[in-house]
Parts: structure tokens; sequence; C-alpha cells
């Protein structure tokens, strides 16, 4: 039990990144092309995408280094918040690794935007006549994002 935080610091960082890249590297082998093609589940499909912009597309404008500072600001933003929650509720409190694996879904975005020019989305999701389209990384900073606010707010 004495080291069980510093193993879930290194865990969950390797699990999310790794898992992440791996499925992106697939995918791109597999299809060799980020271009989206006619899926042939209409609800469903995977096959590599290159998102140009930031969250759900918007950003497209932007260039790699706006991206990179934007990264930067919330790795030091979420790092803080880390350190205050380690001191304030202690090395066991969930909302620690829940802001850990949100930030490794940043870290292995931001590898793809650096490697790749963009971020490299697999799942192609319908939802009523939208199309969207995400990665492990996005589901990640997603669910960790949402567990990670109403575990405060319940805390409090």
């Amino acid at each position: 039990m004495k080291y069980m935080y510093a193993v879930f610091i290194c865990v969950i960082p390797s699990f999310v990144i790794g898992i992440d890249q791996y499925m992106k590297h697939v995918a791109i082998k597999k299809w060799e092309s980020f271009e989206a093609g006619e899926p042939k589940n209409k609800r469903f499909s995977w096959r590599p995408i290159k998102n140009t912009g930031g969250f759900l597309g918007f950003g497209k404008e932007r260039s790699k280094g706006v991206f990179i500072a934007l990264f930067v600001l919330a790795f030091l933003l979420i790092a803080w918040m880390i350190t205050v929650e380690t001191m304030t509720a202690g090395k066991g409190c969930p909302q620690i690794y829940l802001l850990i694996a949100l930030l490794s879904g940043g870290i292995s975005n931001t590898v793809d935007r650096i490697r790749y020019g963009g971020v490299i989305d697999y799942w192609q999701i319908a939802l009523a006549k939208k199309r969207i389209v995400i990665n492990f990384a996005d589901v990640m900073i997603f669910a960790s994002g949402i567990a990670y606010l109403l575990l405060s707010l319940l805390s409090n």
C-alpha cells in the first residue's frame, strides 16, 4: 500500500497513452490512409481520420504551435490541480487519478499533433444526423473530466 500512489501515477499514463497510440498505429496500418471513406456500418465504424482542429474539430485554422502552447498551459494547470489535490486530500484521493488520466489523454493527442500535424481519430459514431469522430484519448479526457467534476461536487 505504501507505493500504490507511485504505481498508479506510472500505470495510468502508460495505459492511456499506450492503448491510444497502439490503436492509432493499428488503424493507420490497416487503412494506410487518413481519409474518411464511406463506412460499411452507418452507426459505427473504425477508420483513421486526421483531425486538424481542436475539440470536435473547432479551430481548424490554428497552427500546430497554438495547440502546443494551449497544451502546455493545460498541462501546467492540471499539474497544479494534482499538487493541490495531493496536498489537501492526500495521495489516495480518486480525483488525483482522474486528473492523471485526463492529462494522459491530452499528452497522447499532443503527440499526434506533433507527429502527424493533427490528432488521429479512429471511431466514427453517427448520432442523429451528425457523425462524431473520436479516439480512446478523447474518451479518457471526457470521462475523467466529468468524473472529476462530479466527485469534486459530491465531496464538498
